[in-house]
């Protein structure tokens, strides 16, 4: 999972810049101005809330990886003793 956090991180980014670009494209003028801030709000929101449960992810898995490796490295035979 620590290998795609990359590719997912670049989504993230990518996502909600393409949805902004998309609806203006697409919905062009038809939009009031109070309902083009209601659409970037909600975009906002959603993109703060991804970059929440993605950054909370990267440290649970940082976390769980430290702690493995730290684990092999702590009892590995080659050292013979335990530190």
């Amino acid at each position: 999972m620590l290998r795609l956090l990359p590719v997912v991180g670049l989504l993230g980014v990518l996502i909600p810049l393409l949805g902004l670009g998309l609806g203006r494209v697409l919905l062009g003028g038809r939009l009031h101005p109070a309902q083009w801030e209601m659409v970037e709000f909600w975009l906002m929101g959603v993109t703060v809330l991804y970059w929440s449960v993605f950054m909370t992810v990267l440290v649970g898995c940082t976390f769980v990886w430290a702690l493995r490796r730290g684990k092999t490295l702590l009892f590995s035979p080659t050292t013979g003793e335990l530190p």
